[in-house]
């Protein structure tokens, strides 16, 4: 049978991903989870292929990673975050292909155990 309507994927009891299905393709948003039951990734589905935000979270809860995507490719700005929310790395897509690396903090490269809060 063809895929449609809500999916969800348990790991020993736990929902470990939920999204939803039309046609038999991925449609709207599909949310991963830690372990602990906080969200590790939330994306969105246009006919099968990533389309708009993306994001990423640690075990508590904080946005580790953001992107975009146009029609499965990343389109616009990707950043990587530290748990204080600082950029450790960004660059800039335009349909798939890198046109910009924006690096990270000066230096570049700073490990985000440098800028963690407690």
């Amino acid at each position: 049978g063809v895929e449609l309507g809500p999916w969800m994927r348990y790991d020993m009891g736990r929902v470990e991903r939920v999204s939803h299905y039309a046609a038999g393709k991925r449609e709207g948003a599909l949310t991963s989870f830690h372990p602990n039951g906080e969200r590790q990734t939330v994306e969105h589905y246009v006919g099968g292929l990533r389309h708009g935000k993306a994001q990423g979270f640690d075990e508590r809860g904080r946005v580790r990673f953001e992107a975009a995507y146009d029609k499965g490719e990343l389109h616009g700005r990707r950043r990587e975050l530290c748990p204080n929310g600082m950029a450790v790395r960004a660059a800039r897509y335009e349909h798939g292909v890198l046109v910009e690396d924006l690096g990270g903090p000066p230096p570049a490269k700073i490990p985000c155990s440098e800028f963690t809060l407690p």
